[in-house]
């Protein structure tokens, strides 16, 4: 989760630094990081992972940022 969460602040760190993404996707890049934080008090790390992939292959299935 270490790992994960340091790559994720990077990318928000990037997003707000390179001017590349507007606040609200900032805010839903937040919300979604916390999201992940909740789940990983409940689910073992490799759930997170799977969803997270899914969730991902989604966003790009609908066409969502």
């Amino acid at each position: 989760m270490t790992r994960y969460m340091e790559a994720s602040l990077k990318i928000l760190r990037a997003m707000v630094m390179e001017d590349k993404a507007d606040m609200s996707r900032v805010m839903e890049y937040v919300v979604y990081l916390v999201k992940m934080s909740i789940f990983a008090q409940s689910f073992k790390w490799e759930s997170l992972l799977r969803y997270d992939l899914e969730y991902r292959k989604r966003q790009v299935e609908i066409g969502l940022p």
